[in-house]
């Protein structure tokens, strides 16, 4: 918005949960982020608003819940995604954008780890290292996040009051709120 202006607009079908911007090493630049009440996530770029990739699911097609960004996921970018049947999906996106048609992109894995009501999904990394951390109303659970694979390291589900959220502090530390 400039001067109360819209300067730039792009429709997209479904009714809409969130947006996210993810800023990708691998190449210059950031995308928008559009996920829902359907199956697809949208991937748009921020300074045209251009699609230019659907991210699609051969298994399970759900709703998505939470995504987060794992920047240069052995020197590809991936993006994954909670689905409301308690699936992780995981998208490797490619180096860069080629053409200027709209890219489909199939999951690269997809695992039933039985994760429902996600409250939150955030991902960290450091020197080659990734971790994504799941927090559900009633636990959390750190994931190692290794070529588009992810292997649970641990988790807590002991927990007496309603989760609300988490993030990294360090590789080695989360944080976890409640009500």
């Amino acid at each position: 918005m400039k001067e109360k202006v819209c300067l730039r607009h792009c429709t997209l079908p479904g009714q809409h949960k969130a947006m996210k911007v993810f800023e990708r090493w691998s190449v210059s630049g950031s995308l928008l982020v559009v996920y829902g009440q359907y199956s697809d996530i949208f991937l748009v770029t921020i300074t045209n608003l251009k699609l230019v990739y659907i991210l699609k699911s051969d298994h399970s097609p759900n709703w998505i819940e939470h995504c987060c960004f794992l920047p240069n996921v052995e020197h590809r970018d991936a993006l994954l995604a909670t689905a409301t049947d308690g699936n992780i999906k995981v998208w490797c996106l490619p180096p860069s954008q080629h053409g200027t048609n709209v890219e489909e992109l199939i999951e690269d894995s997809s695992k039933g780890f039985d994760i429902k009501n996600v409250v939150s999904l955030t991902s960290h990394a450091s020197k080659g290292f990734s971790r994504v951390l799941a927090v559900t109303q009633q636990m959390w659970i750190v994931f190692e996040a290794t070529g588009g694979h992810l292997r649970p390291l641990y988790s807590e589900n002991n927990i007496m009051e309603m989760l609300k959220g988490g993030d990294f502090v360090t590789m080695e530390t989360v944080i976890i709120w409640g009500e």
